[in-house]
């Protein structure tokens, strides 16, 4: 035997009493406290079966207004929004820039995750290439659905060959700056002197910075605040502490 909810027992009452003319086009619900009391049945049971009925274009909601019967002959059922679905792409090898693996990588997804979550979208996680082009990138998120990319580990060279103003949904860049295009910094400086300082605490004297040894602006501040955090902590020659590995592999920094 099938069970039926209160809230479907009280929609399809409602529905009944609109389609047969006891509550005629036009007409006014009670406010929905009151309502509820009148129905008999608790105010969440009666907001749920207003939802149906709104949905079946039934009736129309007005904040602040309340809530009107419509005419149940040109009554049209109204369009369910598709949930919005976003998309972090990652640029990388793929054994190293797994979540699992990657501390910054799993720190990125779970923070896009939790705040999809918290407005309503969901979220997931698409590791490409280094050599994936932009083109079988959006067609990935085109042909699935997303209606939103951000976009880490991209290079500045394939930034400037993508046409934001043709992509049909919002992109966003990490750690990366582009004109009119939206992006999000993390601040590598002050995560740099934190980490020495928590490394301090805990009793640690020997500590390296392990660099690309890039040139752009992000890495020699996270260079230069490695060096002067060293340096106010009595290290003599900081510089002998860091470490850069210029033109090497990503994949050869655990060899």
């Amino acid at each position: 035997m099938a069970v039926e909810f209160k809230k479907d027992l009280l929609y399809r009452r409602l529905k009944e009493a609109i389609l047969s003319g006891e509550y005629p086009p036009g007409s006014k619900f009670p406010r929905e406290v009151e309502f509820a009391a009148q129905l008999g049945v608790a105010f969440v049971t009666l907001r749920s079966a207003l939802k149906k009925l709104e949905e079946d274009g039934l009736i129309t909601r007005l904040r602040s207004r309340g809530t009107f019967v419509n005419d149940p002959a040109s009554a049209k059922p109204v369009e369910k929004e598709k949930k919005r679905k976003l998309l972090l792409v990652i640029r990388g090898e793929s054994p190293l820039e797994n979540i699992t693996v990657n501390v910054f990588n799993r720190q990125l997804a779970f923070g896009v995750f939790s705040q999809a979550a918290y407005h309503g979208m969901t979220a997931d996680l698409k590791i490409f290439s280094p050599e994936t082009t932009w083109e079988d990138e959006v067609s990935y998120a085109r042909n699935n659905g997303y209606s939103a990319m951000i976009l880490d580990r991209h290079s500045q060279k394939i930034l400037e060959t993508i046409r934001f103003g043709e992509v049909e949904f919002p992109v966003i860049l990490v750690n990366r700056e582009m004109e009119n295009v939206p992006s999000v910094v993390c601040n590598y400086v002050s995560a740099v002197r934190m980490a020495l300082q928590r490394l301090r605490e805990l009793g640690h004297r020997h500590i390296l910075l392990l660099d690309h040894g890039n040139d752009t602006a992000i890495f020699k501040e996270r260079q230069a605040a490695f060096l002067d955090e060293l340096e106010r902590g009595g290290i003599r020659n900081p510089v002998s502490c860091l470490i850069t590995m210029k033109n090497v592999e990503w994949k050869d920094y655990l060899a």
